[in-house]
């Protein structure tokens, strides 16, 4: 993810998780967008992440809304 995404992302958890305190374990992300090397990148992908799959998650009552975090041209 790139440090301005990264920073995004970074300040959205933040917000939620002070705006609702009660709520803050049940948004979490996934992390695909780090780099990592070869053998951990296969561990993680046999243990099931998967490229393009969303940034953040809600869960709980949530289950079908996704959040893809998008900064710049990236966007």
């Amino acid at each position: 993810m790139r440090n301005e995404e990264s920073k995004l992302q970074q300040s959205c958890i933040t917000w939620f998780r002070l705006q609702y305190p009660r709520l803050a374990k049940l948004l979490f992300a996934v992390p695909n967008g780090s780099r990592r090397d070869v053998v951990t990148g296969a561990i993680l992908k046999r243990e099931g992440v998967v490229a393009g799959v969303a940034d953040l998650i809600p869960k709980k009552c949530y289950a079908s809304l996704c959040i893809e975090i998008k900064y710049g041209k990236n966007g």
